[in-house]
């Protein structure tokens, strides 16, 4: 009896302690896996940082290289202006900045496979880790939705029929849209914009055009420029699908005139209504093949070419269509940087005030000349052109001027 009562404790102790065991073996499972967890998270987390700022330096290496090849182009350009102009191709030169740049750098065409071979070793002993992909745009060459209100009525008159005319022509080009957009009235929403930035009370329509903004806030209208083109949304009456329409055709770092040898198909065809898609195209075909003519050279040589097929716009229409074709000064910069599978995006514009304002006195003196009787230039559109000899063809000091600069 004695020993069967021993035997009985002897088995209720090894089984508490079996208890025991499993339950620590359980805790220590669970705390095994919860450290592994935590330490795989801060792995990821660590990992996804480091990725960030790998791929962020990777788009600022790009946005870097830019901003030098935007300022050779400056100095190279001015030099040639000042030594040999007409001796060297305006094209040759804007390969400077209009090439996309990426790193790796891409392989052309026709390279053997010891080329290749070479540039690829080359690339691996780089301490660039990430990659990147860098274009450069002219900027100058949108409508300049700022150029609403100014000094010149040409200017203004012109961006506000530019305006009118990309919504006209996508009612006129896109039945869906016209149907879906029958509420929307573009002078209207033209109105408004250009009361947002003139300085007086008085609403393009008549009467205080404060109640139009008046949804806005008690600093609204603002009565001044628009800083960004994002700003174009607050407009009262601008729609989402509106300002999508617009917002790749308009600028607030314009040059208060139109570049044709940059400017977008939209932009072309908003000069004027009888240049159709059809004109836009064999005007972007001239400008862009050197055996159909290349680059525009000035103002007559691209509306004698707009009337070459079959547009007939009168000479004096002409006078209030600032047309340039002189060098790109205004640039945005886009870098996308990327390093596996994380990625950065970096926005920049680069704005010559100098040239910019330059632009705007000589479009204004010769408006005012043109308003004068016997002072006015009788080549019709040629008076949009400045004078080559008084432009500011000196490249400018110090590394470009940066307005604007967005990351994400």
């Amino acid at each position: 009896m004695r020993f069967f009562k021993r035997s009985h404790n002897q088995n209720s102790e090894r089984g508490v302690a079996l208890i025991l065991a499993m339950f620590t073996i359980l805790l220590v499972s669970y705390l095994a896996t919860e450290l592994a967890y935590e330490t795989n998270v801060e792995y990821l987390v660590n990992s996804a940082a480091v990725n960030r700022v790998k791929a962020y330096y990777a788009a600022r290496a790009g946005m870097e290289l830019s901003l030098l090849r935007i300022k050779i182009y400056s100095q190279v350009n001015s030099q040639v202006a000042a030594q040999a102009k007409g001796l060297v191709k305006q094209e040759l030169l804007d390969m400077i900045w209009k090439m996309p740049f990426s790193w790796p750098p891409m392989t052309p065409d026709g390279l053997n496979q010891v080329q290749k071979e070479m540039i690829e070793e080359k690339t691996k002993d780089s301490s660039m880790d990430g990659n990147y992909m860098a274009t450069i745009s002219d900027e100058g060459s949108k409508i300049d939705i700022n150029s609403l209100w100014g000094p010149s009525k040409g200017v203004r008159d012109a961006t506000r029929e530019q305006l009118l005319r990309i919504f006209e022509n996508k009612n006129r080009d896109d039945e869906k849209w016209a149907r879906s957009h029958q509420d929307l009235s573009p002078g209207d929403l033209v109105d408004a914009i250009q009361d947002w930035v003139t300085p007086s009370n008085q609403s393009a329509k008549g009467g205080d055009k404060a109640s139009k903004f008046s949804s806005l806030g008690e600093y609204f209208p603002p009565n001044r420029g628009f800083r960004t083109v994002d700003e174009i949304r607050l407009v009262p009456g601008m729609t989402e699908e509106a300002f999508e329409l617009i917002r790749d055709q308009v600028t607030v770092f314009g040059m208060k005139g139109i570049n044709p040898n940059n400017a977008s198909k939209d932009v072309l065809m908003a000069l004027d209504a009888s240049i159709t898609s059809k004109v836009a195209d064999e005007i972007i075909k001239r400008r862009e093949e050197a055996n159909a003519g290349g680059p525009f050279k000035d103002p007559n040589d691209f509306w004698s070419f707009v009337s070459s097929q079959g547009v007939r716009i009168d000479s004096n229409k002409q006078k209030m269509i600032p047309i340039l074709t002189d060098t790109v000064y205004n640039f945005r910069i886009t870098s996308t940087g990327s390093y596996k599978n994380t990625t950065s995006e970096i926005v920049a514009v680069v704005f010559d005030v100098a040239k910019s304002a330059s632009q705007s006195y000589t479009l204004l003196k010769t408006e005012v000349s043109s308003s004068i009787p016997g002072g006015g230039s009788s080549s019709g559109a040629g008076t949009s052109q400045p004078n080559s000899k008084n432009s500011n063809n000196s490249a400018s000091k110090g590394p470009p001027r940066i307005v604007y600069w967005y990351e994400r």
